[in-house]
């Protein structure tokens, strides 16, 4: 099961905010991301390198991931 996490301060300010439409043009201009951990088949190794460099982020929830799926054209991997 993946874990998705969202990455950089004003991605994660948009998205606290509720702000979907500046929290995709975060995403689209890299001052933000979204990545997605999978603890089963991946250490936590690899999960520290994909979030060197990044001062904050936060989990997202199932609901999270819904509610950003409603309000942009985010994509979110499927594998």
């Amino acid at each position: 099961m993946k874990t998705y996490i969202l990455v950089g301060e004003t991605a994660v300010n948009h998205f606290l905010q509720n702000d979907f439409q500046e929290l995709e043009t975060a995403i689209d201009v890299i001052t933000g991301d979204i990545i997605s951990f999978d603890k089963e088949t991946e250490s936590i190794t690899t999960l520290l390198d994909m979030l060197r460099g990044w001062n904050d982020f936060i989990e997202l929830s199932a609901n999270d991931i819904q509610e950003i799926k409603q309000n942009t054209n985010i994509e979110f991997d499927q594998n």
